[in-house]
Order: structure tokens, then sequence, then C-alpha cells
């Protein structure tokens, strides 16, 4: 279960529905396929996927985020491709949900204020657990499989930094490094995960330009 729908079926499990605002979502959505200034505005108000209340809304904002953070593009036919290469595309309506985003957006210049509708939403509705999801955790567990699973599964691969206990292991560093490696390599992540825990992550936390 992907980080953005784990949250929504907490709170739907406990019988509370969240506060928030989906014509802000779609907004903000539709400004950031319209200007790069949008998502920077987004990106300044330190938003994730999970901070979406509808899932489909928090896809198309990573889809959006990661093309950015690879200096492409953004708009309804880059967006709707990266969702089609992670096999969402279909399942959130295919390429006209995006247009009618893109469409239906009041003004993109308006988009650090959609933002923030969203954020203020996301915090009216945060439990005690999702504020420690708020950290970042990294990998440096001694190179365990089961370890790095656990924590990726509790944080979400947005909030991955690759770390090694090095140089504390018997071989003075590279051992842990390279069991570290192994296990991150070994799990079924795609490669836009991979390079969120590798480099993006750490850059976003710094505030970097994209590599």
């Amino acid at each position: 279960m992907d980080v953005a729908r784990r949250g929504q079926a907490g709170a739907v499990s406990s019988g509370r529905v969240p506060p928030h605002n989906l014509e802000a979502e779609e907004s903000l959505l539709g400004a950031m396929m319209l200007s790069r200034d949008a998502i920077t505005a987004a990106i300044e108000a330190r938003l994730d996927a999970d901070d979406f209340y509808k899932p489909a809304h928090g896809a198309i904002y990573n889809a959006a985020f990661e093309l950015h953070s690879r200096g492409e593009p953004v708009d309804p036919v880059t967006v709707a491709e990266e969702l089609r290469r992670s096999s969402q595309l279909d399942q959130l309506g295919g390429r006209q949900t995006l247009l009618r985003i893109q469409a239906s957006t009041p003004a993109s210049a308006n988009a650090a204020h959609y933002a923030q509708i969203v954020a203020d939403m996301k915090k009216k509705g945060r439990r005690p657990v999702d504020y420690f999801r708020m950290f970042f955790g990294d990998t440096a567990i001694n190179g365990s499989k089961a370890g790095t699973i656990c924590g990726i599964d509790f944080f979400g691969c947005e909030h991955v930094l690759f770390g090694t206990d090095c140089p504390f292991d018997p071989e003075g560093g590279p051992m842990f490094i390279r069991d570290t490696l192994a296990a991150i390599d070994a799990l079924d992540l795609s490669e836009a995960d991979r390079r969120k825990i590798y480099l993006d992550n750490a850059l976003r936390l710094m505030r970097l330009p994209p590599d």
C-alpha cells in the first residue's frame, strides 16, 4: 500500500473523514501542469503525495514532481506518460482526467495559495503518527533487508535517505555499504523510487537543485 493510500485508509478505518479540499488539490495540480512556478510553490510548501486526500491526486503530484526533478517538462502529456510507466494512468481515468484538471484551473498564479490550503487541510487532520512520518529516515541499519523494508513502508520512498553505519563494521566500512546497497537493490522498487532514496530526497531535504 502506498503512502497516500495508507494515510487515507487509516482515517477511513477509524470512522473519521479528515479535513480536505478537493478543489484546491485539483487547482494546484492543474497549475503545476501549466507553470514551473507552481511546482516551485508546491515544493516550498513542503507538500508530499500523502498530503493529498485523494490518492489519485497524490499519484499525479508524484508524477509531476518526478518529471520536474529530472528537469523535464510537466504537462498533461508528460504526466500521463509518467503515470503510464508506473501502470497508474488507466486507474486515474486516463489522460482526459489530466486535461480536465488542467483546463479547470482558476489561475496558475495562485498556486502558492492552493498549496497552502492543501497543507493546512492535511495539518488539521493529522494523527500523532503522521507527524513521525514527516521525518526522514535512513537505511543505516547494518544492511538489514527486513529493517529496510520496514523503514520504507513506514516513511515511504519520499522520506528515506541512503545511509550506512560505515565505518562501524568488521571491514571498517565497505561491508555495510555493500550490504545496504544489496538490501535496497533486492527490493521491488521502481527506478524512480531508487533514485529518490539514493539522491533526490537528499537534494530536496537540503533544498538543492535537481541533479
